[in-house]
């Protein structure tokens, strides 16, 4: 329950997975940005405005180096990368947003 004299902001969270160099190899983040949701899209589809504030960068991996155990089938073992690549997203959004939550 909010306190008396709270005011309910609506977010959007938006990020990106971004190519960070050409010279040091195949390196990537997320850029994750906070905006507002009362803000008009005419303005914050336009990054001049600067309606969008850079939340977070956070660092990806492809856990290609790691071998998983074939207890299931093969084509579990192939999607293993990418599940958990997307959990270790969804877990560091679940931390950097805990704060906003009531």
């Amino acid at each position: 329950k909010l306190p008396k004299g709270a005011t309910l902001l609506s977010v959007i969270i938006a990020s990106d997975e971004t190519h960070l160099t050409n010279y040091l190899g195949d390196k990537t983040m997320h850029a994750v940005y906070i905006t507002l949701a009362n803000i008009h899209d005419n303005i914050w589809r336009k990054p001049s405005f600067g309606a969008w504030m850079l939340l977070a960068q956070l660092p990806t991996s492809k856990f290609s180096n790691m071998t998983f155990d074939a207890s299931g089938t093969k084509a579990e073992a192939q999607c293993m990368p990418g599940i958990l690549k997307q959990q270790l997203f969804h877990e560091a959004l679940k931390i950097m947003l805990e704060p906003l939550a009531i």
